[in-house]
């Protein structure tokens, strides 16, 4: 299974605007849930693609790897 297979559609979203370099209180308004619902999908993304922080998230994404 592809690692962009094991994410879900708002894992997906959430990913996108990190790559865009939004902080978390922006996703969640933009999104329009809590900031812990953010705070919760970044922790489940970091486990799922394997990374400690959200730059490394970015840099993965930006490279087309997600």
């Amino acid at each position: 299974m592809k690692l962009a297979e094991k994410l879900s559609d708002r894992e997906r979203q959430v990913i996108a605007l990190v790559k865009e370099g939004k902080g978390n209180l922006e996703i969640a308004m933009e999104l329009g849930i809590s900031h812990q619902t953010v705070k919760n999908h970044m922790k489940t993304i970091f486990e799922k693609v394997r990374v400690s922080n959200r730059t490394e998230l970015a840099i993965r994404a930006v490279r087309g790897v997600l």
